[in-house]
């Protein structure tokens, strides 16, 4: 759930102010994504679709415990965060 929440978070900063730098991240995370869950590149676009329409909801309702984790490392790069081993798997 790390990784979808990651791609979640970027897919939607890519096309933000300020956001290009995580361009090259994204077709990265889309794949990791679609290998993990077993969904097409074209289901896993749907997933983290700001627009109208379907949605995925697995970083609300799986992975909430993660976004803490991705939040202190975006927030501070250069430190390990890992609260509680097996927190994000």
């Amino acid at each position: 759930m790390l990784i979808f929440h990651y791609y979640w978070m970027i897919s939607y900063m890519q096309n933000k102010t300020g956001g290009s730098y995580v361009k090259p991240d994204v077709p990265i995370a889309q794949a990791e994504v679609c290998k993990l869950l077993r969904v097409s590149p074209e289901t896993a676009a749907k997933m983290v679709s700001f627009e109208d329409g379907y949605r995925s909801q697995l970083h609300e309702e799986d992975a909430y415990a993660c976004v803490a984790v991705v939040q202190a490392y975006w927030d501070r790069p250069n430190r390990a965060f890992v609260r509680n081993l097996g927190t994000c798997t």
